[in-house]
């Protein structure tokens, strides 16, 4: 508990290979905080935070980072496929006889 700083008040101290004596190694068990509305800075509503980092010490934004990263490939994918399809549809041959059946004005 000394060494981490209490896992830096985001987690707790649990042994890493679970009740058995022989092998004791403890580490930090990070745990999620939940500000509650008018805690924080301009805290609108309900958030969790949650750590990550040997002491918990680090704010763990995987989740933001992933959805903000396939949301941006997709999109790219998206629009990559339709100009593809825009290209393909525009050099098509046109067929031979386009003014069929159309006679001109004298």
């Amino acid at each position: 508990m000394t060494t981490t700083g209490n896992c830096s008040s985001h987690g707790e101290c649990a042994n890493k290979y679970g009740a058995d004596d022989k092998l004791s190694c403890f580490v930090c068990s990070c745990k999620a905080t939940v500000i509650k509305p008018g805690e924080g800075p301009e805290q609108k509503g309900r958030q969790t935070q949650h750590w990550g980092g040997n002491m918990c010490q680090k704010e763990d934004i995987s989740t933001q980072f992933w959805l903000i990263a396939g949301f941006t490939i997709t999109i790219i994918g998206a629009v990559t496929f339709a100009i593809g399809l825009l290209f393909s549809v525009g050099e098509e041959k046109l067929p031979g006889v386009i003014g069929a059946g159309v006679s001109r004005s004298k």
